[in-house]
């Protein structure tokens, strides 16, 4: 089981499991983190939040047991709301801390399995990019924070980026590496 998933980059935000029945596991063949919610919630988390407090990029690969049917946290924080949900078929949830959140809808597929790309540029726009297909727009100004990788998801997680920072070049790069997991 994966006690501890570390942060690649210099910022060391890594997220840790002391509780052995709530540790998800790693499969080598699809090099996946597969958190199961059936036998117990599963999630990783850190001491601090991570605030993003400007623009950002988010990207993840998942790979749902079964098509989403209720809201699952990819990331989220342990004091407030969650700051990333994956809710149905189709849906990305994004909150803030104050609990103001957006909800972006997929049009060309379902999160079962998928890569997504959510960035917010310098004027409070976030899009969601969904393999590798721009999906929806909205404007949010709340500051997001979390400490968990996980909570309530049924699946495999394969990466997750967190970056301080927008460009069509990252979310370029982004969509290149999670296609080719």
């Amino acid at each position: 089981n994966v006690s501890e998933w570390i942060d690649s980059s210099v910022n060391t935000f890594d997220v840790s499991q002391a509780v052995l029945a709530a540790r998800p596991s790693y499969t080598a063949s699809s090099g996946g983190v597969i958190f199961d919610t059936t036998g117990g919630t599963d999630f990783l988390q850190s001491i601090a939040d991570y605030q993003l407090t400007s623009e950002f990029t988010i990207g993840f690969k998942v790979k749902s047991s079964s098509i989403i049917a209720i809201e699952t946290n990819i990331l989220s924080s342990s004091t407030n709301p969650s700051l990333l949900e994956l809710n149905g078929c189709c849906n990305v949830d994004i909150y803030g801390a104050t609990g103001a959140g957006k909800n972006l809808t997929t049009t060309t597929g379902n999160i079962e399995d998928a890569y997504i790309v959510m960035t917010r540029n310098s004027a409070n726009t976030i899009e969601l990019t969904f393999n590798g297909i721009v999906q929806d727009t909205n404007t949010f100004t709340t500051v997001p924070r979390f400490n968990q990788i996980g909570t309530n998801f049924d699946g495999s997680i394969f990466e997750i980026m967190v970056f301080d920072s927008t460009s069509q070049a990252l979310t370029d790069k982004i969509n290149e590496r999670l296609s080719n997991l």
